[in-house]
């Protein structure tokens, strides 16, 4: 639904001069998702849609199974919340399952099997029956008022081994609905809660049914004594020697508890289908599917995990929210911007004062931290109709509602629509000022995006997204980290968070003011020494001025709680980075400079690998590798003390594993990590000191200087 017209009014309109493009718009043949797309859509969003769908109004319908072997061929990890999606498709496969087993009760309920067998009873006064003997003959020579006499009879009874399985599996399957239910915490009035009270009362009536009811106690003492496999092999046997009349919907029925005990999905694809909503949600279906890949091309981008989806995101609050050093990005779906920014007022009015609103599907918000603090907005509205061309009506209306909201000086806007290719999804990008506008500085002439997205192919609708998220992460100055981290690491993640992390704070340090970020330069180098500061490449120097900004602006902040907590990972890569810096610029790149074949693998080296290579090449191993060799020799040619080195070695290897690695693997860092890091390095222990004095020759210079009049380093 395009919420930016009155609602019901979904016409295209007239159709536009294409004077601009070159052609008319062309609307296509569109409205409605094809199966594989709704399939894909499904799987991708699930956990957004599962949420969005609690008023009740929609029905489940049963729909094709979801491929649980499908997997993200763009590798962008659309579903990272992994509590959340196996809740909704339990619940779904809870579901789908109750129905099924419904269907196999309906089948066996006209002709359960049953048995007749030969049960003891007394008769009174008479022999009513065949006489048990072996009883009869126990008892000769009592006396009673009334003669009695055991006797055999035959009744017919639904008490089998398949009976008592289908009892077990109605019952299982009751309780796995109850604690699905629970897990996912449906709403009362959503369509899933529906359902369930639906197949609950079937599968409780069911039980309830004589064939059935007689089997529960014997049921119960199979869970009981964890019986199942006992009963199982009993029926199949039953089966197999064909005393079963009855014999596929029991067969069915064994082979669905094997796989329960197996832990195999019970519901399997292109077998049996899920219950899942309508297509006449598609338009709902299309809009929940973008919000969720434009959540997961952000979080790809700023190589962060995608976020929790906010409980609150229906009520609005923001549905995902990022929190970098330069600033948060807040995520919204359906909020007009008046809901979002308070101060945001509509400039158009009606002549009786109502302002003329709108509510698009999408809108980012932008707040950069700092003083002052300052925020922008990106609308952004699906559109399920395909069109041959641009959609350019839907993006007069996008402008419009930029203008009406005052925020046409930066306009950043979009309208993702679909198709049915599945390579190359064209996009359309307009800016203020034409092709002439250099793309260094685009957004401060605004952007407009038209994007076609397709649900069946997955990873050419994030390529075709990309460019658009990048123009978001601008409104912050943040660049793409992913390539930042693509270009200087190997697919080792770890490592690629630990790049585009030294590649947001080096974006940040653009960001703090002159003055400030001077500050934190004058403070660290006054605290390493005016020469050892010069020693430092200008990137190091950077990520470490940076690093001090951050740690102690966040450490002047108020203290961390459980809601929430402050994380210094940041900061700790920005020191240990300048360590890496100094052995890489005064040894490791040197030493391996001969040979740009060796250069380049060294240079990828992380700090305890460095560390290692510098290590085993002052030890002297066997069979040492040509690194070593260049390594070693560069040391004793330069005339550094090798014991000096040496002796850093094990302060270094403490630094890389309980600082340098769990920054990496993206553990929240508190103040104790930072202080003490900031200790060891920088004011007290000063590590990084003691390295550049054994690894740099001394640099001469005038301002700043803490030797002697010589230029000593003390």
């Amino acid at each position: 639904m395009n919420t930016l017209m009155p609602a019901g009014d979904d016409s295209e309109g007239m159709a536009q001069s294409g004077a601009e493009d070159g052609s008319a718009e062309r609307i296509s043949r569109g409205g409605a998702l094809s199966p594989a797309a709704r399939q894909a859509a499904i799987a991708t969003a699930i956990s957004v849609v599962g949420r969005y769908f609690a008023t009740g109004n929609q029905p489940l319908t049963p729909q094709a199974a979801l491929g649980h072997k499908n997997t993200n061929a763009a590798g962008s990890g659309i579903e990272q919340s992994p509590g959340t999606l196996l809740e909704a498709l339990r619940l779904r496969v809870a579901l789908a399952a109750a129905r099924r087993i419904g269907q196999i009760l309906n089948q066996i309920a006209g002709r359960a099997t049953f048995r007749y067998e030969l049960r003891p009873e007394e008769s009174i006064g008479q022999v009513a029956g065949q006489l048990d003997v072996s009883r009869y003959l126990m008892r000769l020579g009592t006396v009673a008022d009334v003669p009695t006499y055991p006797v055999l009879t035959v009744r017919r009874t639904e008490h089998t081994p398949e009976n008592v399985l289908a009892a077990y599996a109605t019952r299982w399957l009751l309780r796995e609905l109850q604690a699905s239910v629970a897990a996912v915490r449906v709403p009362p009035a959503g369509p899933e809660h529906r359902r369930y009270l639906e197949e609950r009362q079937s599968l409780e009536r069911a039980l309830r049914l004589p064939w059935l009811m007689a089997c529960i106690p014997a049921s119960a003492q199979v869970r009981h004594h964890r019986a199942e496999r006992d009963l199982i092999t009993s029926v199949k046997q039953r089966l197999n020697r064909r005393e079963i009349a009855n014999a596929a919907p029991y067969a069915e029925l064994v082979h669905w508890v094997e796989c329960v005990l197996a832990g195999e999905p019970v519901v399997d694809s292109g077998d049996l289908e899920w219950d899942f909503y309508g297509e006449q949600f598609d338009t709902r279906l299309f809009e929940l599917w973008c919000l969720r890949i434009l959540a997961v091309e952000i979080s790809r981008q700023l190589v962060a995990p995608v976020p929790d989806l906010n409980p609150g995101w229906r009520g609005g609050e923001p549905a995902y929210t990022w929190h970098q050093y330069a600033g948060t990005f807040q995520l919204y779906f359906q909020r007009s911007l008046p809901r979002v920014a308070p101060e945001r007022r509509a400039r158009w009015r009606r002549n009786d004062g109502v302002p003329l609103g709108g509510i698009p599907d999408m809108i980012i918000r932008a707040v950069r931290h700092g003083d002052p603090v300052s925020e922008r907005f990106a609308v952004i509205d699906p559109k399920l109709r395909q069109r041959g061309g641009p959609p350019t009506e839907e993006l007069y209306k996008i402008l419009g509602y930029l203008e009406n909201f005052g925020l046409s000086s930066y306009p950043l806007g979009a309208i993702l629509f679909q198709t049915t290719d599945t390579d190359d999804l064209t996009s359309y990008l307009y800016r203020a000022g034409g092709p002439d506008v250099d793309d260094s500085d685009a957004l401060n002439g605004g952007a407009l995006y038209a994007v076609r997205l397709n649900p069946a192919a997955l990873a050419a609708s994030m390529s075709a997204l990309a460019p658009l998220v990048t123009d978001i992460l601008s409104m912050l100055n943040i660049p793409r980290l992913d390539l930042y981290a693509d270009e200087e690491s190997d697919s080792d993640e770890p490592e690629r968070f630990y790049r585009a992390k030294q590649a947001e704070l080096r974006a940040y340090a653009d960001t703090i003011p002159p003055n400030l970020l001077n500050q934190s330069r004058h403070r660290v180098r006054i605290a390493l020494g005016d020469s050892r500061w010069q020693a430092l490449g200008n990137q190091a120097q950077v990520m470490l001025a940076t690093a001090e900004h951050i740690g102690f602006a966040l450490l002047a902040g108020p203290e961390s709680s459980s809601e929430t907590i402050n994380d210094y990972s940041g900061p700790v890569i920005g020191v240990c980075a300048s360590i890496e810096s100094v052995l890489h610029d005064w040894v490791i790149t040197p030493a391996t400079a001969y040979d740009p074949a060796l250069q380049e693998s060294c240079n990828k080296a992380t700090l305890g690998a460095t560390i290692s290579l510098i290590e085993d090449s002052l030890k002297g191993i066997n069979n040492p590798q040509p690194k070593h060799l260049a390594v070693r020799t560069y040391i004793e040619e330069s005339g550094f003390n090798a014991d000096v080195i040496g002796e850093l070695i094990l302060p270094l290897r403490r630094i890389s594993k309980n600082f340098r690695n769990p920054a990496a693997h993206r553990h929240v860092l508190q103040r104790q990590a930072w202080t003490g890091l900031w200790q060891l390095v920088v004011s007290e222990d000063r590590i990084l000191a003691q390295v550049i004095d054994a690894v740099c020759p001394p640099v001469e210079t005038a301002d700043y200087d803490t030797g002697d009049s010589a230029g000593n380093l003390p």
